[in-house]
């Protein structure tokens, strides 16, 4: 089971080819991302690489290569290599695959600057509120491409408040935020008052209003709550860990979307991305 590091500023896929080559020799051959893998908290990428020429071994690390038909015991990490009968998130948490929601849970856990702002958005105690779109969006996809995390145009903080549906009050959250971090990329923005730009009907939830956001993958939220990460995310985790972009069944105008993944180049700046067309 060939593996290694990424190297500074290297694309993940061609880690996995370069280590490929660097510990079988192999010079030819297909390279398929599998799926995702966590350890301590540490995230990974799993490709399956059907190989059609190999040559010598170089000689950088490995005395020998033996094709086996059953793992050997004792292998570093050999519960997560048992795991790999079907595509999946994989963790070597108790030898068990996790669902998308626990890698997600882990990888916020595991960044502390993202930590300490939910914390803050937390202290708000604004209703059904919490940090979504590219926030959530950017930083999984910058993880499953092996990348550093990316800046971000905006820190998206959503919440529902029928009560107080001015944007007054959204703008003094905003100024707050920016006046105990310093960062002038916070947006606030009360869903119970988006309908009106939207002209939809009035939503009556957090998670209701993100579903006629643009895309499934960007109708995603976290929020820290009771010590522990909380997601919202109307239409599930799978097109946000497969790396689909496919728009909301409830946002209708196809050309919009089309014309927004087209602006922002997600396709060229994350090359594992699918587009789906429904």
């Amino acid at each position: 089971m060939p593996g290694g590091r990424r190297e500074p500023e290297e694309e993940i896929l061609h880690t996995a080819s370069r280590e490929l080559y660097e510990e079988t020799g192999a010079v030819q051959f297909d390279l398929t991302p599998y799926g995702v893998y966590s350890i301590d908290r540490s995230v990974g990428l799993v490709c399956f690489a059907e190989v059609h020429d190999m040559d010598t071994l170089p000689q950088y690390e490995l005395e020998e290569i033996r094709l086996v038909d059953s793992l050997p015991d004792n292998m570093n990490y050999g519960g997560l290599y048992t795991r790999l009968d079907t595509p999946s998130i994989i963790t070597k948490k108790g030898d068990k695959p996790v669902n998308d929601a626990e890698l997600l849970k882990t990888f916020f856990l595991s960044q502390a600057d993202l930590l300490k702002e939910l914390k803050l958005v937390e202290s708000l105690n604004l209703p059904e509120c919490y940090i979504a779109a590219g926030y959530v969006r950017n930083r999984i996809w910058d993880m499953l491409h092996g990348y550093e995390m990316s800046d971000l145009n905006d820190i998206d903080v959503v919440y529902y408040n029928v009560e107080d549906i001015t944007e007054a009050t959204d703008i003094l959250i905003e100024n707050r935020l920016i006046e105990v971090t310093g960062n002038e990329k916070w947006s606030v923005k009360n869903q119970a008052r988006m309908h009106l730009r939207n002209n939809n009907a009035p939503y009556q939830s957090t998670s209701h209003a993100l579903s006629y956001w643009t895309e499934t993958a960007t109708a995603v939220g976290v929020r820290w709550r009771n010590n522990e990460i909380e997601i919202c995310s109307p239409y599930g985790l799978d097109d946000l860990f497969q790396m689909h972009v496919r728009r909301c069944p409830l946002f209708e105008d196809v050309h919009f979307f089309r014309e927004r993944v087209h602006a922002k180049k997600w396709l060229e700046r994350w090359p594992l991305l699918k587009m789906i067309e429904t």
